[in-house]
């Protein structure tokens, strides 16, 4: 994942697995019974920036993060479509180093 450094990357791993949104082993995105599809990882992903993990992405880097961080496809479309977190999903916190 294209975070600004390790502990950025550390904790928004294991926010995904504590959310149950991934294989706690593999990391492939397995969305829990709340946030499901491939939607919804497009959400999270266009959130990093706003939340402090990462600079902006581009739509070409969120798909290479779903890709190979996330072992999901997502086309650009869908990508295009997502506007973060639509509120009724849990939300990614602020990245806040004390």
């Amino acid at each position: 994942m294209a975070c600004y450094g390790t502990k950025e990357r550390e904790i928004i791993i294991k926010w995904f697995k504590d959310q149950g949104l991934c294989n706690p082993d593999t990391f492939v995105w397995t969305g829990n019974e709340k946030v499901k599809g491939i939607t919804a990882l497009a959400n999270y992903l266009k959130e990093l920036h706003e939340k402090k993990y990462t600079e902006y992405l581009e739509h070409s880097e969120i798909k290479a993060i779903a890709e190979n961080d996330f072992g999901t496809d997502i086309s650009i479309a869908t990508i295009k479509k997502a506007k973060g977190n639509p509120g009724n999903f849990p939300e990614i916190p602020p990245f806040n180093i004390k």
